[in-house]
């Protein structure tokens, strides 16, 4: 059988596979569609959990907040094949996102159909972060690298920002304040006086109803977590609810807690929570 023969019936496999998502992972890890199609969900996303782990000391991250991946180091450091593959898909996925401002946090249609796949192909391993499947190995590592990057200003995810099975990120429930104001700009006063700014466009609903205030959770401080308000118009008044505390979706207004933050943060806004 010719190669192109051969990649026809490769692709005509995969399409009876079904689940696009199911389908960049055979391609990705080099396994059959059969056998990544007996995968669970929860496998995949250790596999990749564990690939990120491996690879995290080999992932830079730059002053503009896209990664770098080391890879003629980690070829020589005798890292497999899949795992280089996971750190430079992973680095494309954080760079793309990073250079479109992570917009699509609120507009998914802001990815590209390549982003769209990537993401997709990292799913499994951001819900196990999120649920608090993930064990923080991978997200250690990486936050030990930044440690040494940003000169000790990184605190560590284990335990802490991470989604471990001690500390995962739920949704918060959102709740309407009882006050009640007779304008937005009254309303958006009391915010300021709260210590609420307004949300950077690229992660905002809208440029004047969207209002951010930096808390501290989880084990961490400074920008990763915020509490988020809504202002509205109810019933001929104006008033706002709140949820948090959140991931903080203003990305390039803090020091992230590891690599993989960035990602996370626009996973768990886009099909988290």
């Amino acid at each position: 059988m010719s190669d192109r023969q051969t990649s026809e019936k490769r692709r005509t496999v995969l399409k009876q596979v079904g689940a696009a998502s199911l389908t960049s992972v055979a391609l990705w890890s080099g396994a059959t569609a059969a056998e990544s199609a007996s995968q669970s969900r929860s496998n995949r996303g250790r596999r990749i959990e564990n690939a990120l782990s491996t690879v995290s000391d080999y992932l830079v991250l730059d002053s503009d907040l896209t990664i770098t991946v080391e890879e003629k180091r980690a070829e020589e450091d005798g890292v497999t094949g899949f795992d280089r593959r996971v750190a430079e898909d992973f680095a494309s996925l954080n760079n793309e996102l990073a250079e479109i401002d992570f917009r699509s946090i609120n507009d998914p249609s802001a990815r590209s159909k390549r982003a769209e796949q990537l993401f997709r192909r990292f799913e499994p391993y951001f819900e196990r972060i999120a649920t608090g499947e993930a064990t923080g190995k991978s997200i250690g590592r990486a936050s030990k690298r930044l440690r040494q990057q940003w000169s000790g200003d990184v605190t560590t995810m284990d335990g802490g920002c991470g989604g471990t099975r001690d500390d995962p990120h739920p949704c918060p429930d959102r709740n309407w304040v009882s006050d009640s104001w007779n304008s937005k700009s009254e309303v958006q006063d009391h915010l300021k006086s709260e210590g609420y700014h307004q949300t950077a466009e690229y992660a905002a609903y809208g440029t004047d109803i969207d209002w951010t205030k930096v808390v501290d959770a989880y084990g961490c401080s400074g920008g990763p977590f915020r509490n988020q308000a809504i202002i509205q118009q109810r019933n001929g008044e104006w008033t706002y609810n709140t949820q948090g505390p959140e991931p903080n979706p203003e990305i390039h207004g803090y020091v992230w807690p590891s690599v993989d933050w960035g990602t996370y943060v626009e996973w768990w806004h886009s099909n988290h929570c």
